[in-house]
C-alpha cells in the first residue's frame, strides 16, 4: 500500500489540489500480472472517495526494447499521442 498525501496548491487533479489523498495497492495475480487500484478523496472536492482499478500485463522483451527512448521518440515526432503538443514534437 501507498498512502500519497501532501500535494502542493500547485497540483490540479479535477479541481483537487493541496488536500488530494491516493491509497495505492499494487497486487501480483498471476505470474505475469499486476494490478493496480487507487482510491482518491479530497472532501473539499468530492462527496465521497472513488476507485479505480486497472490491471497490468507483463510486456514480452521484444515489446519492450524498441532501444527508443521517449525523448527521442518525441523529437522524432513519434510521443505519446495523448501528450499535448506543447509537450511533444506536432
Amino acid at each position: 500500500m501507498v498512502d500519497v498525501t501532501n500535494f502542493s496548491p500547485k497540483t490540479d487533479f479535477q479541481g483537487s489540489r493541496e488536500n488530494l489523498h491516493l491509497v495505492e495497492h499494487w497486487t501480483r495475480t498471476g505470474p505475469k500480472t499486476l494490478a493496480y487500484e487507487v482510491t482518491i478523496e479530497d472532501p473539499t472536492v468530492w462527496t465521497r472517495p472513488w476507485t479505480v482499478k486497472q490491471e497490468f500485463g507483463r510486456q514480452s522483451d521484444q515489446e519492450n526494447s524498441s532501444g527508443e527512448t521517449e525523448e527521442v521518440a518525441r523529437a522524432a515526432g513519434r510521443g505519446r499521442p495523448d501528450m499535448p503538443c506543447h509537450a511533444r514534437a506536432c
